[in-house]
């Protein structure tokens, strides 16, 4: 047990992946929200669904998962706008997604909301990617 709690709690990709748990449920719950108590359709479904998890997820990923040293605000201010624009970049990937997901899986009971399952866990990896590699690798010069 101790070995799962270290994992999760203590190294990168585990707090990685428990924020990004947090945020695809935060997600779930915002497209569960819009698209069967709004009955709002897929695709305004999932843009609900994503700009309530981009504004969840900024912080913890910055703070505590990517451990951010950037304090100056030009250097916060690049890194947040690369985080947002590289989420919506993904966003709308997953507009994509959406699009055609929700009809290859119609023969299920609940298929949008599997599709929107399917394609956060996507989503997530695709992000993940993105910050280790693009947003939070910069750092201030001391």
């Amino acid at each position: 047990m101790k070995k799962i709690f270290n994992l999760l709690f203590c190294t990168e990709k585990g707090k990685y992946l428990v924020v990004g748990g947090l945020t695809t449920l935060v997600s779930i719950l915002a497209f569960w929200v819009a698209f069967y108590l709004l009955d709002l359709n897929d695709t305004v479904s999932t843009v609900v669904k994503n700009v309530a998890g981009i504004a969840f997820a900024y912080l913890p990923n910055r703070i505590w998962v990517f451990d951010s040293k950037n304090k100056s605000a030009a250097a916060v201010s690049k890194e947040s706008v690369l985080f947002f624009v590289t989420r919506i970049a993904v966003m709308l990937l997953d507009m994509i997604f959406m699009a055609f997901l929700p009809a290859l899986l119609s023969f299920l009971p609940y298929a949008s909301l599997i599709a929107t399952v399917v394609s956060s866990v996507l989503c997530l990896i695709i992000n993940y990617i993105a910050s280790k590699i693009y947003i939070f690798t910069s750092k201030e010069k001391k």
